[in-house]
C-alpha cells in the first residue's frame, strides 16, 4: 500500500519537474567543472518549454557544483532587458537585495567596476537565464571577468545563434526530449502527486496516451498532469486526451494545451491567474504581497463566518501551482510558499487572455491610445523614455509600476481624478513627495510606497478610510498616528521609522482592530495600553531606539495576541520575562538584544521552526534547552548571542534541526558534536568565530551535512582545514560542498 503524502508538500516540490536526464545533469557538471581554465560558457539550448531552466536550476544548486565554485550567482533576462537592471540584479545575486538598493546610487561604470572587482578573484559561476539576443551577452561578457581559475558561466537560451556567439571554442548542449516512458512518470507525478504516482491501470492506459502525445515536451506533460489533479473518472481523462489536435506543430500545440488548461479553470482562479499579466517576464512575485493585492482588488471570493480572506487566498496559490501554471522558487522555513514564478510562455497565455477580455494592460505594448484609456488595470514594466503617463483615469483600478526609478514626474497625471483606484503600488519609483490628490482616492484599498524614497505622506490620506495596505517600508516616512487611526479597515501596516512620537499613539492605535500585519515600530508606551487589544495579528515586528529597553510591559501584552505566527524584537534588552508557550501558531522567533537568560524549554512556542538570536549576550551555553525544540529547523545564533567558551550538541539533541549558523561568537573556543546529535543537518555555516581551536570531530558523524561554510577564522585555523590534509580535514572530507574564506 502506498501512503498519501502531505498534499502541500507533494504540490510544491519543483524535484517532480525533472525525470531522467540524469547523464544529462552528469554531462553539463563536467562541462563546468573540467576543461580549460579560461572563463568558458556552457550553453543549454532548446524550444521554449523543454525545461531549461528547470535543468539549469537542477545543476546549479547540486552540492557538487556548490562545493566547487566560491561564489555562485543568477541572473534571468528575458525578451525585453534593460541594460542598468541586469547590472542591479548581478550586484543582488553575489551581494545581496540590501547591497542592491545602496548600490543603485550608482552610475553604471561605478556598478560595472564594482562587479568585475568583485568576480576578478573568486572562482565563479553565474547562470545567465533565458537570453533571446547577441546584443544581451555582448553587454554582460565584459563586466564578466576571466581570470583563468576555471570561473564558468552557464546560459540558458532558444536561439543556437546566441549560444554559438557567446563562446564558440564550446559545443551548445542540446537538451533532449523526454522518451515516453519519463514522459509518463512525470505526468502521473502531477496527477497523483498524494499517491506517488500511483493510479489504475484504467487511467494508465490513458494516462500514457496523453504522455505520448505530447511529444516528450515537460511543459505540455507538467500543464497537463496538473490539469488532470483533479479529474477523477476515466471520462475526464478521456475528454483531456481528445481535447487537443495532436497533429499541430509542437509550439501550436503547447498553445492548445496552455489554452485547455485556462478555460478549465474555476471562474474564481481566472481573474487571479490573469492578474500575472502585470508583472515582467521572469519576475520572482512575492506571494505575500501578490495575495494582499488580490484581496484589495476583490478577486478573493470570501463570506462573513469564513477563514481569514488571506488564508482563501493561499489557497488559490497552491491551487495555481498544482495546476503547474506558476512555479515555486522559495518557500518560508514552515513550508508556506514565499516566492513564485510564471513560465514566459504561461505568461504568454495570461497576457492574451487578459487582453482579450480587457482584464488589463501593459503600458507600451497594448497599452496605447483607446485602449489605454479603456484600461482597468495598468501595469508599466519599464523606462517610459520621453513619454508622459496619461490616460482617462474615469476606468483604471489598479496601477503597478516596476524598473522606474527615477521617473515619477511621468506618472503623477495618473493621480488627478482617480477615485475608482483600487491598489497602487509604485516600490522603488523615487518620489519626491505624494500629491494632495491621492487623498481623493477613496476606494484605495491597497498602497505600496516601499522604497520610494519618501520623507512624509500628506495629510490627505487620512480619508483613505477603506485602506487596507499601507506600506512605507525602507522610507524615511514617519507615521502620524491621528492620520492612521482613522484607517479602521488597515490589515498590513509596514514602516522603517513608525510614529512621529513613539507614546502620541496611546490609545489609538488599538483601534486598528483588523491589523494582522505591524512591522518594524517602535515600542514605546502604547505597547501597554494598545497591544493587547491588535489580537488579530499575525506578524508583529516592533523595535526601539538605540539606548532603550523593550517596554516592561511587552511580556504580558504580547501573551495576548495568540495568533501571531511570527515575531521579531529589536532592542537593547530584552524582557526576561517574557514566554511564549501559549503562542501555537508561532513559526519563527528573531531576538536582538541582550537576553538575561533563555526561557526554558516550556517557554517557547510549540511550533517554533525558525528561530534567530542576536546580541543575546548568553553567558550559558544555549544548546541544552535549545536542542531540546521538537519543531526546530533552522537556528542563528548571531553577533555576540553566546559569550561562552563552549557548546555541547548532546547526543539525540536537535532531532530536526536542518540548517545552523554560528556568527561572531568571539568568545567561543570548543564546540562539542556527539554521535547522534542533529542527526538531519544539511546547511552549517560558522562565520567569524576568530577563537574557535578546532572544528568538532562529531561532524565527521553528520552524514546528512551537505554544505559547510567557514568564513573570518584565524589563519592556523583556516590554513589547518585548507590544506585538505590531517585532523581537521578528516572531519569534513566527507561534505560534498566546502567554502572556506
Amino acid at each position: 500500500m502506498v501512503e498519501p503524502t502531505n498534499e502541500k508538500t507533494a504540490s510544491i516540490n519543483a524535484e517532480d519537474d525533472v525525470v531522467g536526464l540524469d547523464e544529462d545533469t552528469k554531462t553539463l557538471m563536467e562541462m563546468l567543472v573540467e576543461g580549460e581554465p579560461r572563463r568558458a560558457i556552457v550553453s543549454i539550448v532548446g524550444m521554449g518549454g523543454l525545461g531549461k531552466t528547470t535543468m539549469a536550476n537542477k545543476v546549479y544548486k547540486h552540492s557538487h557544483i556548490a562545493g566547487h565554485f566560491g561564489d555562485r550567482g543568477w541572473i534571468n533576462v528575458s525578451q525585453k532587458y534593460q541594460e542598468r537592471e541586469l547590472l542591479l540584479d548581478i550586484v543582488e545575486t553575489f551581494w545581496g537585495d540590501r547591497q542592491r538598493t545602496t548600490m543603485e546610487s550608482m552610475d553604471d561604470e561605478s556598478l560595472k567596476s564594482k562587479i568585475f572587482e568583485r568576480l576578478r578573484a573568486q572562482k565563479y559561476l553565474l547562470v545567465v537565464d533565458d537570453v533571446w539576443k547577441v546584443e544581451a551577452w555582448e553587454f554582460l561578457k565584459d563586466v564578466l571577468p576571466d581570470s583563468s581559475n576555471g570561473s564558468r558561466v552557464l546560459l540558458t537560451t532558444r536561439i543556437r545563434d546566441v549560444a554559438q556567439s557567446a563562446d564558440p571554442m564550446t559545443s551548445p548542449y542540446d537538451l533532449r526530449l523526454l522518451s515516453d516512458e519519463e514522459s509518463w512518470e512525470l505526468l502521473r507525478r502531477k496527477a497523483f502527486p498524494q499517491m506517488r504516482g500511483r493510479c489504475a491501470p484504467n487511467f494508465e492506459e490513458v494516462g500514457r496516451e496523453i504522455a505520448h502525445n505530447c511529444g516528450g515536451l515537460p511543459l505540455q506533460i507538467v500543464v497537463l498532469g496538473g490539469l488532470l489533479y483533479k479529474k477523477k473518472k476515466i471520462d475526464d481523462w478521456i475528454r483531456v486526451r481528445d481535447g487537443v489536435d495532436y497533429e499541430l506543430p509542437m509550439e501550436d500545440r503547447t498553445s492548445r494545451v496552455l489554452a485547455l488548461s485556462y478555460s478549465d479553470l474555476p471562474s474564481r482562479l481566472k481573474p487571479c491567474f490573469l492578474y500575472f499579466t502585470h508583472y515582467p517576464e521572469d519576475a520572482k512575485i512575492i506571494i505575500r504581497k501578490l495575495i494582499r493585492i488580490w484581496v484589495a482588488e476583490g478577486l478573493i471570493q470570501w463570506q462573513v463566518g469564513e477563514r481569514v480572506v488571506e488564508d482563501i487566498a493561499e489557497g488559490y496559490i497552491e491551487e495555481l501551482i498544482r495546476r503547474c501554471l506558476i512555479q515555486v522558487v522559495e518557500t518560508n522555513p514552515n513550508g508556506d510558499i514565499k516566492t513564485c514564478r510564471i513560465h514566459d510562455l504561461v505568461l504568454e497565455l495570461s497576457i492574451s487572455e487578459a487582453k482579450r477580455e480587457r482584464f488589463s494592460c501593459i503600458y507600451g505594448e497594448d497599452a496605447l491610445g483607446g485602449e489605454l484609456n479603456r484600461a482597468r488595470r495598468l501595469s508599466v514594466q519599464h523606462s517610459l523614455g520621453d513619454s508622459i503617463l496619461e490616460c482617462s483615469q474615469t476606468q483604471l483600478r489598479s496601477l503597478l509600476c516596476f524598473r522606474l526609478n527615477r521617473e515619477w514626474q511621468k506618472i503623477r497625471p495618473v493621480f488627478k481624478g482617480s477615485k475608482l483606484l483600487r491598489v497602487i503600488d509604485l516600490e522603488s519609483v523615487q518620489i519626491e513627495h505624494l500629491p494632495e490628490e491621492i487623498g481623493e482616492m477613496i476606494n484605495l484599498t491597497y498602497l505600496g510606497l516601499r522604497k520610494t524614497g519618501l520623507k512624509k505622506l500628506p495629510l490627505s490620506i487620512r480619508s483613505l478610510r477603506r485602506l487596507r495596505t499601507l506600506d512605507v517600508g525602507d522610507t524615511q516616512v514617519y507615521l502620524e498616528i491621528n492620520v492612521i487611526e482613522k484607517m479602521r479597515e488597515l490589515r498590513h501596516l509596514y514602516s522603517l521609522y513608525g510614529f512621529h512620537n513613539k507614546n502620541s499613539s496611546t490609545g489609538a492605535l488599538g483601534r486598528l482592530t483588523n491589523l494582522q500585519t505591524l512591522s518594524t515600530v517602535y515600542a514605546g508606551e502604547w505597547v501597554k495600553v494598545d497591544l493587547p487589544k491588535l489580537t488579530s495579528l499575525r506578524r508583529l515586528k516592533l523595535r526601539n531606539r538605540v539606548g532603550e529597553p523593550l517596554h516592561e510591559a511587552l511580556p504580558t501584552s504580547i501573551a495576548k495576541l495568540r495568533d501571531l505566527d511570527r515575531l521579531t524584537l529589536v532592542g537593547d534588552s530584552i524582557p526576561s520575562s517574557i514566554i511564549f508557550a501559549s503562542h501555537t501558531r508561532m513559526f519563527a522567533l528573531r531576538l536582538e538584544g541582550f537576553l538575561e537568560r533563555l526561557p526554558d524549554i516550556h517557554g517557547f512556542p510549540p511550533a517554533l521552526v525558525k528561530l534567530t538570536l542576536i546580541k543575546s549576550q548568553l553567558e550559558q551555553d544555549p544548546f541544552p534547552v535549545l536542542e531540546r525544540l521538537p519543531n526546530l529547523r533552522k537556528l542563528h545564533l548571531n553577533a555576540r548571542s553566546h559569550l561562552g567558551k563552549r557548546m555541547v550538541c548532546t547526543t539525540g539533541g536537535f532531532p530536526r534541526l536542518e540548517s545552523l549558523i554560528l556568527a561572531q561568537l568571539q568568545e567561543l573556543e570548543e564546540w562539542v558534536v556527539e554521535g547522534g546529535a542533529m542527526p538531519r543537518l544539511g546547511r552549517l555555516t560558522i562565520l567569524a568565530c576568530q577563537k574557535m581551536k578546532s572544528l568538532p570531530d562529531g561532524l565527521r558523524y553528520l552524514k546528512t551535512l551537505r554544505e559547510f561554510e567557514l568564513y573570518y577564522i584565524s589563519p592556523a585555523f583556516k590554513d589547518g582545514v585548507r590544506k585538505r590534509e590531517g585532523g581537521e580535514w578528516e572531519k569534513i572530507k566527507h561534505i560534498p560542498s566546502l567554502k572556506i574564506g
